[in-house]
């Protein structure tokens, strides 16, 4: 029986992308132990979930990645979580479990629209005395 070590979870946060290419990533590295020697020999995989994919190398280093525009991830308030397990193999046929968390950081107002006005001195469109501008804002 083997004793796996390293890292079994990992953690994306809705909105965090930091190389801007529009996944949310995580990553780890596994590896396990037998008879007190330590092995990093897993098979290779590219396991598909629900929100994202989790893909395994055979040196036990793993990637997971998530798009960030996803609804069901944009719609996560804060502090909610989606979390989706993956099932890895060493090679000696045993079976490791990688839990990932998707974070909520929930979504903020955006307010739009028309946000400088400009008015002219001495010009009173409708003559009583205030200068005024006008324009249109949406929130959403």
């Amino acid at each position: 029986m083997s004793i796996l070590n390293g890292d079994t979870t990992g953690l994306v946060t809705e909105d965090v992308d930091y190389d801007g290419d529009g996944f949310l990533e995580t990553n780890g590295q596994l590896s396990y132990t037998t008879d007190g020697e330590t092995f990093l020999n897993f098979t290779p995989a590219a396991l598909s979930g629900t929100y994202g994919t989790l893909t395994m190398s055979h040196n036990g280093y793993w990637s997971y990645e998530a798009d960030n525009s996803q609804a069901a991830i944009q719609d996560l308030g804060y502090g909610d979580y989606l979390q989706e397990s993956f099932t890895v193999s060493s090679v000696d046929g045993s079976s490791h479990t990688i839990q990932i968390d998707i974070e909520g950081q929930g979504n903020g107002i955006w307010i739009s629209g028309d946000d400088i006005g400009h008015v002219t001195e001495d010009l009173d469109y409708d003559y009583d005395g205030v200068l005024q501008t006008d324009g249109f804002l949406s929130a959403s």
